[in-house]
């Protein structure tokens, strides 16, 4: 019955409460911040947290996400923890399970949290903002 527990019940029911947390605290707008808020529909309210980042593995960087929906990592640069593409989706790569990756291109990245994203250098930036790899 312990190794029940131990084993099966208390993951289980971590990794829920992981994906529960993300769901809830992840579009709070008391939490967190959201730099890319322009690229989010006004409705959406998105927020990146990082001590739910740590938690959840990098899900905690979900206004990344939902500003680029399509990007392998959710951490952009590297004071965001992304540990799930560190070790996960990096390891598949290797293996060559990961084709096509998708990835925000670092002048992007660059203007996380910058109010200023009129400018010219930030409208080049945010006109292609996906680097797409392929493998094969």
């Amino acid at each position: 019955p312990q190794a029940c527990f131990w084993l099966a019940l208390l993951p289980k029911a971590l990794a829920t409460w992981a994906t529960t947390a993300q769901t809830n605290f992840g579009h709070c707008r008391a939490l967190g911040d959201a730099p890319f808020r322009d690229r989010q529909t006004p409705t959406c309210h998105a927020r990146n947290i990082r001590w739910l980042a740590l938690l959840n593995g990098g899900e905690g960087w979900h206004a990344n996400h939902h500003a680029f929906p399509k990007a392998l990592r959710h951490g952009f640069s590297d004071a965001q923890l992304d540990w799930s593409y560190d070790l996960f989706l990096s390891a598949f790569r290797r293996a060559g399970m990961v084709h096509d990756e998708v990835h925000i291109r670092p002048e992007v990245a660059a203007f996380a949290g910058v109010d200023d994203r009129k400018s010219e250098a930030a409208r080049r930036a945010f006109a292609r903002p996906y680097e797409v790899r392929f493998r094969r």
